[in-house]
């Protein structure tokens, strides 16, 4: 098992996509996991992990976000992930995948880092100042409420002044200030349901009334969240996010596991790394001997665990998918569960099981964002 395929991924894709020229749009996915963003220019991933900084590190390299307020300055993404160490208190993995998290100062950088990345430009299209701004982003379904709606786009819509450097690149600074009526929340698997009914010119695909028309179920693994997400007849029938079922879900049993065969402790936040390196050196105190311990027989059986109690809540929330045309997995534990989905369900001779990237060859856990974009530019172009 190729390990490194489970950690949170960090990228900045150029690439062109299908808009107007009445607003900017940004489609954001701020998750616990990371922040997914789709905008005109480009598609990007930077894991949502934030760290106060003293000052720069010794040197810089291309993974190095830098972000800089009157409150201080912080390292954002893959590298501050790396700096995170096991026995670090710094920062409790309760609080970095809290629900509460819209006013937070981290939560609130990575929403700016969203919104700056969103707005750089690039051979492929440029932001022109004066420009509206228009942001679509999502919540789980069961998130989905007045008070989670006016958080989140209070974290949206403040103003922000500061500076940020990726990589090599010189510093930029911004002040950003998005009206709240700019800002629209939906539901996060809905953003997958539009995404599959869109080619990449922004156009409806030749089936687009047929699957609207399908009973359909969209099955959103993400990180912190398992939100089935269904449809009889047009009608909604099944809107649910499920707590502890998802990647957070994954990684803490195989930091049960992988703990327990090192003999020592091992953060949830601080597995990133090891899913990378593919193990970890352990040490024995008593001995001062280290000895390489692998992760990838302990994930393998984690994630095998996690999936099929997923794939059982499936089949009792929709009586064992009787009646349904189609079922989409999507997110990033969708990617790492759609083979096991797609192998279980191979008897069932009249579902079809679709991944959530269906119309793009991108990676799965950007099916939201890329949803949200493309319905914001279908209503404003």
């Amino acid at each position: 098992m190729n390990t490194a395929k489970f950690r949170i991924p960090q990228e900045i894709i150029e690439r062109e996509h299908a808009h107007g020229n009445k607003a900017w749009i940004l489609g954001l996915d701020v998750g616990f996991s990371s922040l997914k963003g789709f905008c005109p220019n480009k598609y990007f991933t930077v894991p949502s992990y934030v760290s106060k900084l003293n000052s720069m590190l010794a040197t810089v390299t291309e993974d190095d976000i830098y972000f800089q307020d009157e409150t201080g300055l912080y390292l954002v993404g893959i590298s501050a992930l790396r700096q995170v160490i096991d026995d670090d208190t710094s920062d409790s993995d309760a609080e970095i995948f809290s629900r509460n998290r819209y006013g937070s100062k981290k939560f609130r950088i990575m929403v700016a880092v969203g919104l700056a990345i969103g707005l750089m430009s690039n051979q492929y299209g440029e932001y022109v100042q004066g420009m509206p701004i228009k942001v679509q982003t999502g919540l789980p379904t069961a998130y989905l409420t007045p008070k989670d709606i006016t958080a989140i786009k209070k974290a949206f819509s403040q103003k922000y002044n500061f500076q940020i450097k990726i990589g090599k690149k010189d510093w930029e600074s911004f002040s950003i200030e998005v009206p709240e009526d700019n800002i629209s929340v939906m539901a996060q698997p809905s953003g997958t349901l539009y995404s599959i009914l869109m080619d990449r010119n922004g156009k409806s695909i030749p089936e687009a009334t047929k699957i609207l028309c399908s009973n359909i179920i969209i099955v959103d693994a993400g990180f912190g969240t398992f939100d089935p997400y269904a449809f009889i007849d047009r009608k909604l029938v099944i809107k649910e996010s499920i707590p502890d079922m998802g990647m957070l879900r994954v990684l803490r049993e195989t930091s049960k596991l992988f703990s327990a065969a090192c003999g020592e402790d091992v953060r949830v936040s601080a597995m990133q790394k090891y899913l990378e390196k593919g193990y970890k050196d352990c040490v024995d105190e008593e001995t001062m001997n280290s000895r390489s311990v692998y992760v990838s027989e302990y994930l393998k059986e984690a994630n095998k665990k996690v999936c099929m109690e997923s794939i059982e809540i499936i089949k009792q929330i929709t009586n064992y998918l009787r009646g349904y045309d189609v079922l989409v997995l999507t997110g990033g534990t969708g990617a790492a569960w759609f083979d096991i989905y797609k192998d279980y369900f191979k008897g069932m001779k009249n579902l079809q099981v679709i991944p959530g990237n269906k119309n793009d060859g991108i990676s799965m856990h950007y099916a939201n964002a890329r949803g949200y974009y493309m319905l914001l530019r279908s209503t404003i172009v």
